[in-house]
């Protein structure tokens, strides 16, 4: 109830109030005193079931204009939640895409790689397969081996020059 609403209910009731002590004074001088405050009782009743109405009314408004705020509120937060998980989602995909693009280089870098290292094997299969006369030099056994003396003879006439 707002100010205006106990304002019009009390000057209701004050006039009110008046009226029926001045229809008692006229029921004093013979007037029929009962009638007439019947009447002023009712003209008041009405006037204070009009007021109760505009503020049920009023109360009414405001409650529908909340609920209206509370939709356009709820439907925002609704449309920017959307957006979100639409941002959230591309940005998953970009991730996902650059993450299937980095595995499929790596993917081929590897495969490269494995064919270089086959190549390569296969390069030192066959290097060794014909090298001076298609076979490895026998190992010798320790008693064949030169003694120290001469290695080291033999690295120094390498190494002075």
């Amino acid at each position: 109830m707002n100010f205006i609403d106990i304002l019009q209910r009390t000057w209701n009731r004050f006039a009110g109030f008046f009226q029926r002590v001045w229809a008692r004074i006229q029921g004093i001088l013979g007037a029929d005193a009962e009638a007439e405050i019947a009447r002023i009782n009712e003209e008041e009743s009405r006037r204070e079931q009009e007021i109760n109405a505009r503020h049920v009314a009023l109360a009414k408004q405001r409650e529908l204009e909340r609920q209206r705020q509370r939709s356009e509120i709820e439907q925002e937060r609704a449309g920017i939640e959307e957006q979100l998980n639409q941002m959230q989602n591309e940005e998953r995909r970009h991730r996902d895409a650059a993450r299937r693009a980095d595995l499929a280089a790596t993917q081929r870098e590897l495969e490269t790689a494995r064919q270089e290292w086959l190549d390569a094997l296969a390069e030192a299969r066959r290097r060794r397969e014909e090298g001076p006369s298609g076979q490895l030099p026998p190992m010798r056994r320790p008693g064949e081996l030169p003694d120290l003396d001469s290695v080291l003879e033999t690295a120094r006439q390498k190494v002075d020059i």
